[in-house]
């Protein structure tokens, strides 16, 4: 794997093509906003994105003003070689930033 670009993971080899991608993220935001979090996979032989899994959750109101949303991430993906592997992350009801703590984190290993 490199990092051709910020957040973009990409399988540089031709063996092994299946992988387990996993991870826990706390998404900052505006208490009450529902926001998706996707894994989505590059296929760079016909240079189209596939979404692999999306997920929904609310921003907690939470007391102290740390208003955030958890996600755990579990998905299997089949990666080619120059294929990459990304998250992606949206507001759906309002424009407000979302942001990923510190010590939030995705792992890829081979399944």
């Amino acid at each position: 794997f490199d990092v051709p670009a910020s957040g973009q993971l990409r399988h540089l080899g031709s063996s092994p093509r299946e992988f387990y991608i996993s991870g826990n993220l706390v998404i900052d935001g505006t208490a009450n906003d529902e926001i998706d979090l996707k894994i989505v996979v590059f296929n760079s032989s016909t240079s189209t994105f596939t979404d692999s899994k999306i997920q929904r959750r609310v921003i907690n109101n939470l007391v102290g003003g740390r208003d955030v949303a958890y996600f755990s991430l579990a998905d299997n993906i089949v990666l080619n070689m120059n294929d990459y592997v990304k998250l992606q992350v949206a507001n759906v009801l309002a424009t407000g930033d979302v942001t990923a703590e510190v010590d939030s984190f995705i792992a890829v290993s081979k399944r």
